[in-house]
């Protein structure tokens, strides 16, 4: 019986015990509508009894609609999805959109186009189908006792209208690089019926490289729907399988971008409407998934054993260099900047304490980038507030009337809580889970005072918290003293949480006391001149100010 004949009766039987399947017709599963043991006809759409579909209930009810049917519907979907995200003013991405879909699209054949027009043309549909991966999900399904129907779902609807046009006229299901099966996976837990009519269709044996092949089983009409822990294995396993995962949330920001760069109409002295950050349901849902399936990824590594070549327990090196990129980018998202994403800043910073946390081996250099980065992505404040201003709890109450919005509040919090999450795992820890152990030695040593009390904050990070050009000190206090804030309200004795706050602000403080010890010694103060450290005073006095107040 075959490794896959296992897998289906595993995976059918209703006892849980493995039975004997036939081998000529599970041995066909999942490699594609060519290989179908239901059809067994060419891959490709020349028969004309039977067309690959996703809308309809065969290959042989697919058939008897006319291409040109299929154009139209797939036409006026494609009109329909753009005015509804907003995605309608003339660029060169709507053109190479429509170009697919227009009416001299029946008459291009693969075989008699050139490479060039075929390359052209692959380039055109790997676009389109990263803007209906971030369609497909844009609508919530509609609640139904026998499950949601595809029909009372205008956005999926459109979307599967596009795809079937698009296997049909060019056999996108057939290609060795097809980029499918990513369009439907943010549908796993709402549509299961529409992710394994896809697996029906492709050829997971061969397609980008079989990567995908792990997925086989669940190709089969009996089995039971393919769900994130299946997915989080197979990326934990394989780099390629985890890329796709990383490409799939970059590529959902990068279509929210263009919408908003080919509606972007507004002046750019509007600084309320220029960094608007919302961001719409699909493409939401497309980080979400991708985010927990990519955590629970970086879990099952930190719980598997050596590699064949001995790699200790953690986040493989492969897996690190697929995702530190986006991890950079994505925190470096900050508010000022046009077109930034506050979701997308997140998944950053989620993935960013997931790697630090999983992999204990990590070095100090990759940690000092994401720190880095973390830093980079906060928002810059306001100098509206004066430094060493001593701030009262009716003040904290009102502190948006100081310069410093709400929102910035909470984005410099979740920016500081991640710091943490990054410096606090690179201490060793005790075998009890719930107790901190960030602090380094409190006794002198030969180097600089930096490094008796506190994390291991790296220098460069400090230099972007303490600069007034990037950063106003009032944002990082104003976050740490809401941080600290929070946790105290939460109602827990549990001092260790309230406690993991201690060691980033002493490394802060230590920073401010050495810059401020080296620079005295050096007798830079001349008359008139004004101490270079002085910012530094003010930035621990803000902090001081804030902590006191929330604690």
């Amino acid at each position: 019986m075959s490794s896959l004949s296992n897998q289906l009766s595993a995976l059918t039987s209703k006892s849980g015990f493995a039975h004997s399947a036939e081998t000529d017709a599970t041995g066909k599963i999942g490699l594609g509508f060519a290989h179908s043991s239901k059809h067994g006809h060419s891959i490709h759409s020349d028969n004309v009894k039977r067309k690959p579909s996703v809308l309809y209930d065969n290959a042989r009810e697919a058939a008897n609609v006319p291409d040109g049917i299929l154009r139209e519907n797939a036409a006026e979907a494609l009109t329909a999805l753009r005015r509804a995200v907003g995605y309608t003013t003339s660029s060169n991405d709507n053109k190479d959109l429509k170009k697919l879909v227009d009416l001299h699209s029946l008459e291009f054949e693969r075989g008699t186009a050139t490479q060039a027009q075929n390359a052209d043309i692959d380039k055109s549909i790997d676009e389109m189908l990263q803007f209906l991966m971030t369609c497909v999900a844009e609508c919530p399904p509609p609640p139904s006792s026998d499950g949601p129907a595809i029909v009372d779902n205008p956005f999926l609807l459109h979307s599967l209208q596009i795809i079937e046009y698009l296997l049909r006229k060019y056999d996108i299901h057939s290609r060795d690089n097809s980029n499918l099966l990513p369009v439907v996976l943010p549908l796993l837990s709402s549509y299961p019926n529409v992710i394994q009519r896809v697996l029906g269709l492709l050829n997971l044996q061969s397609v980008n490289g079989g990567m995908w092949s792990f997925v086989r089983p669940y190709a089969a009409a009996e089995s039971p729907p393919l769900n994130r822990t299946v997915l989080a294995k197979g990326a934990a396993r394989d780099e390629a399988v985890f890329g796709c995962l990383v490409k799939m949330g970059r590529d959902s920001v990068e279509i929210w971008r263009k919408e908003r760069s080919n509606n972007d109409d507004v002046d750019d002295d509007n600084e309320q409407e220029r960094t608007d950050t919302s961001v719409r349901r699909g493409v939401s849902v497309v980080l979400s998934f991708t985010a927990s399936i990519l955590v629970e990824a970086f879990r099952i590594q930190s719980k598997m054993g050596p590699d064949k070549h001995g790699t200790a327990s953690g986040v493989r090196e492969g897996h690190i260099r697929k995702i530190l990129p986006y991890i950079v980018n994505a925190c470096e998202s900050s508010r000022e900047k046009k077109n930034s994403c506050s979701e997308w800043r997140e998944w950053g910073r989620l993935l960013g304490s997931e790697l630090a946390v999983s992999c204990s081996n990590l070095s100090n250099e990759v940690r000092g980038a994401m720190c880095d980065a973390v830093v980079r992505g906060m928002p810059r404040g306001s100098s509206k507030m004066l430094l060493g201003d001593v701030m009262t709890e009716e003040d904290w109450e009102k502190h948006s009337k100081h310069g410093i919005e709400d929102r910035d509040t909470d984005n410099a919090s979740s920016a500081i809580m991640t710091l943490i999450s990054i410096l606090g795992s690179s201490s060793s820890k005790s075998n009890d889970d719930d107790e901190w152990k960030h602090y380094l030695p409190l006794y002198p040593s030969k180097r600089n005072i930096v490094d008796y009390l506190g994390c291991d904050l790296p220098s460069s990070t400090y230099k972007v918290l303490s600069n007034r050009k990037a950063l106003f000190p009032n944002i990082v206090a104003a976050a740490m003293g809401s941080v600290l804030g929070s946790l105290c309200d939460e109602d827990s004795s549990d001092d260790d949480r309230i406690g993991s706050v201690g060691p980033l602000l002493g490394a802060m403080v230590m920073h401010v006391f050495g810059k401020i010890e080296k620079e005295a010694s050096k007798g830079l103060r001349k008359k008139g001149q004004e101490l270079g450290s002085d910012g530094d005073l003010l930035f621990l006095l803000s902090l001081v100010s804030h902590c006191h107040c929330n604690s």
